[in-house]
């Protein structure tokens, strides 16, 4: 069947974009392998910070192991060591990189060098999980729970922020132990309703106050028909007064005298037994 020119249009295009992409795949990977020179050339110069954008871009265009772990070995030598956790592991996981087989051992001690400057923490959420649950660890934060794996963060002392909405938020400091994971437990407890109430009481435009007065009258007993006590009930009334008195002093007296002879009084044994002999 002969082809016709729509249909030969239609496979040159094909081929042509066929083409294209695989000489975009060589280049890019050539690229890759490039950067990877120009920033190993970087290092050997002391020039870190450099080699690592150029890495980067090395990752970034092709993400292999020899990539990740270059990547991991400059963050190394910058002191980042999450970052050169994360990629270290990454390149150690490729098992049939030809690559990462011949330095494996090289790597491996790495590694080992990194994990001694790094823990995990995993936060777990007793009770109830609230959406929308977020922390905050240091500089690193965390918005999916329950949390799928540890996460790896640099050895020490860390704050801890826990919050969700509705929710009271949780602080508190997390000792993070190199090579080590340290497990968090946090309750997360609902806000209580705060409600203000005012009662207002009304009782009209006129506020009425009343006023109770007592009143105690004192005065000498006598008459109450509005005169004055005379001298001679004056009089009468201290001679009653002294005789009561009096007649009172004698009865105790008689008591008493009489009680020493019966037993011996508190704290005076001795007297009353001189006066019983």
């Amino acid at each position: 069947m002969p082809l016709t020119r729509a249909t030969g249009r239609a496979l040159l295009m094909v081929l042509a974009c066929a083409t294209l992409t695989l000489a975009s795949t060589v280049v890019e990977a050539q690229s890759a392998d490039e950067l990877l020179e120009q920033g190993i050339a970087q290092r050997r110069s002391g020039d870190d910070t450099g080699a690592l954008a150029t890495f980067q871009r090395a990752y970034d265009a092709s993400p292999s192991p020899r990539a990740a772990a270059q990547l991991g070995l400059v963050h190394q030598a910058l002191g980042q060591w999450v970052e050169a956790h994360t990629r270290l592991n990454e390149a150690l996981a490729a098992t049939t990189d030809a690559w990462v087989t011949r330095n494996r051992a090289a790597l491996t001690q790495a590694l080992a060098v990194i994990d001694g400057e790094v823990g995990t923490v995993e936060i777990l959420i007793s009770g109830s999980l609230p959406r929308g649950t977020r922390a905050t660890l240091g500089a690193r934060e965390i918005t999916s729970f329950p949390m799928t794996r540890p996460l790896v963060v640099v050895a020490g002392e860390e704050e801890l922020e826990v919050t969700a909405p509705g929710h009271r938020s949780v602080r508190r400091d997390v000792r993070v132990r190199a090579g080590q994971l340290s497990r968090v437990t946090v309750e997360l407890r609902a806000e209580a309703a705060e409600v203000a109430t005012t009662e207002t009481t009304e009782t009209g435009t006129t506020t009425e106050t009343t006023e109770t007065s007592t009143t105690t009258e004192t005065g000498p007993i006598g008459p109450t028909d509005g005169g004055s006590a005379s001298n001679d009930d004056w009089i009468v009334w201290v001679i009653v007064g002294a005789a009561v008195v009096v007649g009172a002093g004698v009865a105790i007296g008689v008591v008493a005298s009489q009680q020493s002879l019966e037993a011996p009084l508190p704290g005076t044994a001795g007297a009353v037994e001189l006066l019983r002999f």
